[in-house]
């Protein structure tokens, strides 16, 4: 599952991370973080893991967002 909300500013990503069937990848987090238009964010992670290509992009996208980023691991 993978939803955003522009405004409370909460990204929910619960699943696998890359492409996978109900996989969370790096075009997901692009549309949420245009969306949200540099606004703080909190991010809430449940994640088995998956690829590592994805996480990087996903990563990189974190990194680069202007607004500030809160991760909360969820499990």
């Amino acid at each position: 599952m993978f939803d955003y909300d522009t405004g409370t500013g909460v990204i929910r990503a619960y699943g696998a991370i890359g492409p996978y069937e109900d996989g969370i990848d790096e075009m997901m987090f692009m549309e949420a973080f245009d969306a949200l238009g540099g606004a703080d964010v909190s991010i809430k992670l449940k994640s088995p893991g998956g690829s590592v290509d994805s996480g990087q992009s996903i990563y990189n996208q974190i990194d680069n967002y202007p607004g500030r980023v809160a991760v909360h691991i969820d499990a």
